[in-house]
């Protein structure tokens, strides 16, 4: 299984991607929209994380994009905003999930795994 982490906070990335990589997955892990948009052209991943908010912007259309470009991939927000915890934000973009910063990477992990295989 191949995730792609987009995530700007360097101790969140590392966080999130040795606890995922322990889970099985191979890890890509980037701090910017553009970096993500040329790991995906790249290749394919099974689940994207994605902090809403990075250093070049929010990743609503990324999330859009990687839909359209590989609709069975698993897309994961994780915000720190109130807005958008809720749910709100899978109704209006591409993600199927969203969390709160801070999940808890026991939760996080069981939701990529899921990710990775439900199209």
């Amino acid at each position: 299984m191949r995730a792609l982490i987009v995530e700007d906070d360097e101790f969140l990335g590392f966080l999130w991607s040795e606890t995922l990589e322990s889970a099985g997955f191979d890890i890509e892990l980037v701090d910017s929209c553009r970096d993500a948009v040329d790991r995906l052209i790249q290749g394919h991943f099974d689940v994207c994380v994605l902090d809403l908010h990075v250093s070049d912007g929010t990743t609503t259309t990324l999330a859009d994009w990687i839909k359209i470009r590989s609709p069975g991939t698993g897309v994961i927000a994780v915000t720190g905003n109130e807005q958008g915890a809720r749910g709100e934000l899978s109704l209006h973009h591409g993600f199927d999930f969203v969390f709160r910063k801070s999940v808890p990477v026991a939760d996080l992990t069981a939701v990529a795994q899921y990710a990775a295989f439900v199209p």
